[in-house]
């Protein structure tokens, strides 16, 4: 099965793009205006932000508008696609595997500087400084404390040593040809007790089953609707991003269930609102550095309702001046007679109300907090932070019944990228009258007051949060409504 999925919204970003695993790119701030269009284009980076409208963007930096958050400024290239065919040594070549070639693929996600998949990928002069080769790069980057690679945190010691002896011998070629590249860098191992496993794929036609391929310039998002092909009561037990086409135009993917949608199978809204009028479930995600393929194997993750309807929104971020044709998907595994004891489902935490972030702020906050009706035992597995080009990290804590706090991020908080969204492993169990508190913290460079919206000149503060049982992470009564702003059934929202 392929169906192809909708865009929504239409969102354009000037600058240079740190990408899914930060690039050392250099990036220049400009200044625009907080509502209205975007500005023209220009020849290097976005054009001058009219009357209320977005910044400019250019080689030293932007023209301000008329009061709104900058946007990055600067001329972006595509990230630097593999050449080589020369194998790494097996063991270097574990490594890059494990830890960096999700986003330093072949063709390389999300505005990351080059691919590390040969080695000669690793001898060519680095994106950032062409002084010094990639490999010399690699060395710094693995035991940079501040900015490390992978962002996700240093590298185990037996890793790191391994990386050291190989770059401190020359960084020579390998002799072992078995040792290739993975074929999709973002495949993981589907569980031992997978039962069938379905492919939904992005398309230009709302047409079912349409293969056409959907045509892409500056950065917009796109869904795409599609019915179940799943029985009643499916689980989800493994989420793998396909790349297809031009894989580094995917910023992110959403997966929903669209319980009260009555889209045709196939049907694709380019470009749309990034609202969801059908009050649809959070099934999955993903983004360069995300990891959805971590899930216990006692759990399942709830997919389909009863009408069976389902939806794909796809983030997409074309930094080229060429439209650009892309297939790529998403493909979904499933347990169907077997199912697992426990259910899942995506919440959305944090807050939509509060973000004011003032101009030149260095840490401003925004908190927000989960209160959660459910009255039995809810388990957390795992947590994704979102925020927009201002997040820098967000916090988490339990809130007792008893009164006692309890820290569920690390010390400083989960670091965040606007182009690498890390998903990390949390798991803990909130009892009846815990809640959550989520404090996003932003900097803010430029001269204009930042609130909230949908597009990334506005800021957002969410915690993506996979929990069982299904919809138990959920406040029906925010706002006095059944759903959030955000119109999501899982909200869990201050």
């Amino acid at each position: 099965m392929k169906q192809k999925f909708l865009v929504f919204g239409s969102l354009l970003l000037a600058g240079s793009v740190l990408a899914g695993c930060q690039s050392n790119a250099d990036t220049n701030r400009g200044g625009g205006s907080n509502l209205g269009g975007f500005g023209n284009a220009g020849t290097n980076g976005l054009g001058n932000g009219g009357n209320g409208g977005f910044s400019a963007g250019g080689t030293s930096g932007g023209v301000s508008g008329s009061g709104g958050p900058a946007a990055d400024g600067g001329t972006v290239a595509a990230g630097r696609a593999t050449s080589g065919t020369t194998a790494l040594p097996c063991n270097v070549n574990t490594i890059l595997k494990t830890s960096c070639q999700s986003c330093h693929g072949a063709t390389p996600l999300s505005g990351v500087p080059m691919s590390l998949i040969s080695w000669e990928d690793t001898q060519k002069p680095a994106v950032s400084n062409p002084a010094i080769t990639v490999h010399d790069m690699v060395k710094m980057r693995i035991h940079d404390t501040v900015k490390p690679m992978p962002m996700t945190g240093m590298l185990p010691a037996d890793s790191l040593a391994t990386l050291d002896a190989w770059l401190d011998g020359g960084a020579i070629a390998g002799t072992d040809p078995s040792c290739v590249p993975m074929s999709n860098p973002y495949a993981g191992t589907k569980p031992a007790d997978t039962e069938n496993c379905y492919e939904v794929h992005a398309h230009a036609k709302s047409v079912a089953k349409d293969t056409t391929p959907l045509m892409v310039s500056g950065e917009h998002y796109a869904a795409f609707y599609f019915d179940a092909p799943w029985p009643d009561g499916a689980q989800g037990v493994y989420f793998e991003t396909l790349p297809g086409m031009h894989p580094e135009l995917i910023h992110h993917w959403l997966i929903y269930s669209e319980e009260n949608s009555n889209n045709p199978d196939g049907t694709v809204d380019y470009p749309a609102s990034g609202s969801h009028p059908s009050s649809p479930t959070l099934v999955a995600g993903w983004a360069p550095g995300a990891d959805n393929n971590s899930i216990p194997n006692d759990v399942g993750v709830q997919l389909s309702g009863t009408n069976h309807k389902m939806s794909m929104e796809v983030h997409f971020f074309n930094r080229t001046t060429d439209t650009l044709p892309v297939d790529m998907g998403v493909k979904i595994c499933t347990v169907e007679k077997h199912l697992r004891p426990n259910t899942a489902t995506m919440s959305w935490l944090g807050t939509e109300l509060g973000i004011n972030i003032p101009p030149m702020a260095q840490d401003s906050t925004a908190t927000g907090t989960c209160t959660p009706q459910f009255s039995g035992d809810i388990h957390v597995i795992r947590t994704w932070p979102h925020m927009h080009l201002l997040g820098r990290h967000m916090e988490s804590t339990i809130l007792r019944a008893n009164g006692t706090r309890e820290p569920v991020s690390p010390a400083g908080g989960w670091p965040f990228d606007f182009n690498s969204e890390v998903s990390w492993k949390t798991e803990y169990v909130l009892h009846a009258g815990d809640r959550v508190e989520t404090v996003c913290h932003y900097t803010n460079t430029t001269n204009n007051s930042v609130g909230v919206g949908f597009e990334n000149r506005y800021e957002m503060c969410f915690d993506f949060t996979l929990a069982y049982p299904a919809k138990a992470l959920v406040n029906k009564n925010f706002l006095g409504g059944s759903t959030s702003l955000t119109n999501s059934s899982t909200a869990c929202l201050n």
